[in-house]
């Protein structure tokens, strides 16, 4: 697939840039922070559900419904932050973690996924424009991959045989996040930068019973099922802290 092809050569071209950078012996290990926004784009999907009820006494019949709604997603606002360890033996490999929410909201169907994400991420960069103030560079091109966890409390109204079916379920999921950005240096501690952020996420909800006061009533279970995968572009500024 083009993505995976353009993730291998990112990877090759970091490797490869990191292992010819010439440090300065003032490289150390930091800690930096990072705070950012922007647009999040997520692209077109379908949202599944189902419904079982499931006998509890009595009649040994198990009825079921299966849903399907298509969802074409608003455009969104992210907001997150990032801690990175950009580590002293190899300068330009590190390692973060990262935070972040953004809403998928159709647009043609009732349907609101609130999606809270973090991610671990293997980061990469490249100094350039080296000097005595900015060892690492003044301009620093950058790379981090790695897994996501998602969590959501998702409402989704289906339309179904001329009617209605309403479920709202805690979801989670896992997924990758992969990230390419440039960071300018304003000063030593502070810098500015600009990001392109890939998310795909498989959320789902745990089978669970959902009324249990119709359990003596009508002699069955309840349970709701949510799912659905999301696959988002995120457009993303922020501001840099290094110590």
């Amino acid at each position: 697939m083009p993505g995976k092809r353009l993730s291998k050569y990112f990877l090759i071209w970091f490797l490869i840039m990191g292992v010819n950078a010439g440090w300065t012996p003032s490289v150390r290990a930091e800690f930096e922070v990072d705070f950012y926004g922007g647009l999040a784009k997520t692209e077109n999907g379908q949202v599944e559900g189902q419904v079982r009820n499931v006998p509890f006494s009595g009649s040994p019949v198990t009825t079921s419904k299966d849903l399907k709604e298509d969802a074409k997603f608003k455009n969104a606002l992210t907001v997150g932050g990032r801690v990175t360890y950009w580590t002293k033996t190899i300068p330009w490999l590190g390692v973060a973690f990262d935070g972040s929410y953004f809403k998928a909201d159709a647009k043609n169907a009732n349907i609101e996924i609130p999606v809270y994400g973090f991610s671990l991420l293997m980061m990469m960069r490249y100094p350039l424009f080296p000097n005595e103030q900015f060892p690492q560079g003044r301009l620093e091109p950058y790379f981090g991959v790695g897994p996501e966890f998602g969590f959501s409390k998702s409402t989704v109204e289906f339309e179904n045989d001329g009617g209605k079916t309403k479920i709202k379920e805690n979801m989670d999921g896992f997924g990758v996040d992969v990230r390419g950005g440039m960071l300018w240096r304003l000063h030593r501690h502070w810098g500015i930068f600009t990001e392109y952020r890939f998310t795909y996420l498989d959320i789902n909800d745990k089978s669970i019973p959902r009324d249990y006061s119709r359990q003596n009533e009508e002699g069955t279970i309840n349970f709701e099922n949510l799912g659905t995968k999301l696959t988002t572009h995120h457009f993303l500024v922020g501001i840099s802290f290094r110590f």
